[in-house]
């Protein structure tokens, strides 16, 4: 029914609804941190940096080995990677991670998935870890991260899902809500204009062969419903430095906090 209702209004007032998909692409929704994973973001070191505008909340879990660092996908946060941190703390790992603008704890305001991965860029410079997680998104950012900037290099990176092209994205978004083509065009021409970038020559397979990745894993279900497996085979197809497993039972999020996955990531960076 709710698809019904936007499909009409993309048909009557297609501007309106334009502008309407603009601001979900740049407005991240806020989320409820649940008492126990606020509890374990205490027990990190906590420093504000600032960031565009933004206060960005940064985390820290100091341990004796090798830096690496947590990136969360969009409409996530450092806290979804809870799940992970005695498997990391277990190994040794000095663990950083971040809030991106307008999620987690880090200010809220108009944000976007370009601005997202130029804090990554940040990050990677100040902190530079020696590894790296990311989910979602977060593959995404980390990504064009190191495309755009030749000197940044990660020794063993693990992708916990990854997209492949940002139009892909798009799509996706607007079959779950039932945009049209005609409005979703309209978007696409905003996202452009206000960004200067072509969304259409975006893509992770392209940007992976001008990054410096030791070795790389990429861990995605079969049955994702958030992003489709072909995305990361395409990936990693490009990607000679990667290696990509393929799981079932884990779903987008569940992947996570799943015991298997854990024990894919101890054996990958041992």
């Amino acid at each position: 029914m709710r698809k019904f209702w936007i499909g009409a209004a993309c048909r009557l007032a297609p501007a309106v609804l334009a502008n309407f998909a603009y601001r979900q692409f740049t407005h991240p929704p806020a989320q409820k941190l649940p008492p126990g994973e606020r509890a374990a973001l205490d027990t990190a070191e906590k420093t504000i940096v600032p960031f565009r505008g933004f206060r960005i909340q940064t985390y820290r879990w100091p341990g004796p080995g090798q830096r690496l660092v947590l990136v969360h996908g969009w409409e996530g946060r450092s806290g979804n990677f809870i799940p992970l941190l005695p498997l990391l703390q277990g190994m040794g790992f000095d663990v950083y991670a971040f809030d991106a603008p307008s999620h987690g704890l880090s200010s809220r305001g108009a944000t976007s998935m370009f601005e997202f991965s130029d804090l990554v860029a940040e990050r990677l410079q100040d902190w530079q870890p020696d590894c790296a997680i990311s989910h979602s998104f977060g593959s995404v950012a980390t990504i064009s991260a190191l495309s755009s900037n030749p000197a940044l290099s990660i020794d063993k990176y693990a992708l916990l899902t990854t997209p492949d092209r940002f139009l892909e994205r798009i799509d996706w978004v607007a079959a779950q809500v039932g945009i049209t083509d005609s409005v979703k065009k309209r978007l696409v021409s905003r996202i452009q204009r206000e960004s200067g970038i072509d969304p259409s020559t975006l893509s992770v397979s392209d940007a992976v062969a001008n990054v410096r990745v030791g070795r790389a894993l990429i861990l995605h279900d079969v049955r994702d419903r958030v992003i489709p497996v072909q995305q990361a085979r395409n990936v990693h197809a490009q990607w000679p430095a990667s290696q990509m497993q393929e799981l079932e039972h884990t779903g987008h999020f569940k992947i996570l906090r799943d015991p298997g996955v854990q024990e894919r990531l101890r054996s990958f960076f041992l």
